[in-house]
């Protein structure tokens, strides 16, 4: 079972408290009680979770608020890289290339993820691949914030609105995951 950091936990749970407010009470009341205690406790940021479990409350969330749920997982990603993307690594993606800074992006993963291994290459100038294998993601909430977190630090990365596309996922019966991206 793949497990994840706390700070993608972290940011998840703070962009869900920031944006119900009022909504907040009877969001927590519905969560399974596993997940009801977590979300309501200090999220440690070396403690392992289920990435299932954050799948689940992405899912209780986009339920909650309504419309495309997987606009609201990549919403959740985007927000999990503003959240993680510290003023340090703002200033380091702002002097490299994209083409530089992909590869190093996708050796994040090993950051957050126990399990897989992502690789990316640059395609040439203003694209890229990102291959993660050696892993089965969960649910969909979890390869759309993935395919968010990359367009966030590629938009960073390239002072350009990035597209990224995941073209090929194990839950659709991919070999492996893979994402192209456009800037």
């Amino acid at each position: 079972m793949l497990s994840v950091k706390g700070a993608p936990v972290k940011s998840t749970v703070q962009y869900i408290v920031s944006k119900l407010e009022d909504r907040l009470p009877p969001f927590t009341a519905q969560l399974p009680p596993g997940i009801k205690e977590w979300f309501s406790s200090p999220i440690l940021a070396t403690k392992n979770y289920s990435a299932e479990d954050l799948a689940r409350l992405m899912e209780a969330y986009a339920a909650t608020i309504g419309g495309d749920p997987e606009a609201v997982y990549m919403e959740m990603g985007r927000a999990s890289a503003d959240y993680s993307l510290n003023t340090i690594h703002r200033m380091f993606l702002a002097i490299g290339t994209p083409e530089m800074m992909v590869p190093r992006g996708a050796a994040a993963w090993n950051s957050y993820y126990d399990q897989g291994t992502m690789k990316a290459t640059t395609e040439g100038p203003g694209t890229a691949m990102m291959q993660l294998s050696g892993v089965r993601l969960p649910h969909r909430a979890i390869c759309m914030r993935i395919t968010g977190w990359m367009e966030k630090f590629v938009d960073l990365a390239s002072g350009k609105k990035a597209t990224i596309l995941h073209t090929q996922c194990t839950l659709q019966g991919g070999a492996l995951e893979e994402w192209t991206g456009r800037w």
